[in-house]
């Protein structure tokens, strides 16, 4: 069974809820009843994305499209790049760590980009993969160890490359492989893909 996750609102518990749960002295609610954002079974992960989706200020006007632009571009006006270590990418584990983390302590390397990007996606109700491997930003430039997202089986969002693009939230969101090689000449090399279930 799905389940959706709700925060509260002024202090109270929103209206219908299956479950609770405590987490550092929060509680956290969630329901089955499609009220709020789809969970990704985490609770940490939960928290990243509550922080995302509350902060981005969704409307129940907006497209599914509109929402996934909305919260991806929060992200890149929330969040700067900086130089950490690589992710343990023995299991998927390190999605939920990397999107916690990037919440709790603002840590923003191209793993915590993808695990939030993608985590906050999943909880829109898109069908999410994060992949690892090698990327370069141009064609021929230096390949470095990278993560990125890709959505409903072809559409890349690679926020952490926007982000040291300045910004612009256009680049890399919502496109495809070929799209993005072809304007702006960015090479990826596959070599691990993850899922939530995995």
């Amino acid at each position: 069974m799905t389940y959706y996750f709700s925060k509260a609102k002024d202090g109270k518990a929103p209206a219908l809820v299956n479950k609770t749960k405590k987490v550092s002295g929060k509680t956290l609610y969630f329901s089955n009843t499609g009220k709020g954002f789809i969970s990704c079974g985490n609770t940490e992960g939960n928290q990243a994305v509550a922080s995302v989706i509350e902060g981005a200020k969704l409307s129940n006007s907006m497209t599914q499209d509109q929402k996934l632009s909305v919260v991806y571009n929060y992200i890149l006006n929330k969040y700067n790049y900086t130089i950490s270590d690589p992710a343990d990418l023995s299991s998927n584990q390190w999605i939920y760590t990397c999107a916690y983390n990037m919440f709790k302590y603002g840590d923003a390397k191209c793993y915590n980009y993808a695990a939030l990007t993608g985590l906050s996606a999943n909880a829109l109700g898109f069908n999410v993969r994060f992949e690892t491997g090698v990327a370069a930003r141009s064609a021929g430039g230096e390949k470095t160890e990278h993560a990125w997202v890709v959505v409903n089986d072809q559409y890349v969002l690679d926020s952490c490359y926007d982000d040291v693009n300045n910004k612009s939230g256009n680049q890399y969101f919502y496109k495809t492989y070929d799209e993005i090689r072809d304007s702006e000449g960015s090479e990826y090399q596959v070599n691990k893909t993850f899922t939530l279930s995995d």
